[in-house]
């Protein structure tokens, strides 16, 4: 098990899946509202910021797209960069490191975790994405070790986000939240009372 290692500033931190982004466009969610930034510091992965914009255009993706560059620029949401060299980036596909004042540090644990997948990467194939597949959700796991990811994965899909999940990561399903009755504030305050 891996321990949990919360914020210093004690507000409540949560990672986004990229399917998440799928479930509060459709429940129409404003995040500002919902999870003010006051007690919430919310934050995806480069490499679902990745994904997200490879959606292709049309119809809902055009509105969800719309949906998600307003969070973005509104400050709800914040793309994490690592910090690295631009010689780290893949030499075809979008980058996944900045530099300074652009990226943050990668922990251990995160480092730890995603190298689990690595023999798994370098023989996956690259995906119209730009990312192989279960990049984006390997990040998205590394991070449930100090937030809580919200994801609309079913628990009992192979992969990262379930190997996350057995090593005592916080892994929040957002499906679960229909049937609660809970608003998603009061969802993720009900889980946090878990732990």
């Amino acid at each position: 098990m891996i321990p949990f290692k919360a914020r210093p500033d004690g507000k409540i931190a949560l990672t986004l899946d990229n399917n998440a982004w799928h479930f509060f466009f459709k429940e129409e969610i404003d995040l500002a509202k919902e999870l003010p930034p006051e007690r919430f510091a919310i934050t995806m992965p480069r490499e679902v910021d990745i994904e997200w914009q490879a959606a292709p255009d049309g119809g809902d993706n055009d509105r969800r797209k719309r949906y998600i560059e307003a969070a973005l620029s509104g400050g709800t949401v914040e793309v994490r960069w690592l910090f690295g060299f631009s010689g780290m980036n893949p030499a075809s596909g979008p980058p996944r490191v900045a530099g300074f004042g652009q990226g943050v540090w990668l922990e251990k644990e995160e480092g730890d975790f995603v190298r689990r997948f690595q023999a798994h990467f370098a023989i996956a194939a690259m995906r119209p994405t730009g990312l192989k597949k279960d990049e984006a959700d390997a990040w998205v796991g590394s991070r449930s070790f100090s937030s809580i990811v919200l994801t609309c994965e079913s628990p009992d899909k192979r992969g990262p986000l379930k190997v996350a999940k057995r090593l005592g990561g916080k892994i929040l399903y957002l499906q679960n939240m229909r049937n609660s009755g809970l608003s998603l504030r009061e969802y993720i305050e009900d889980y946090l009372k878990t732990f």
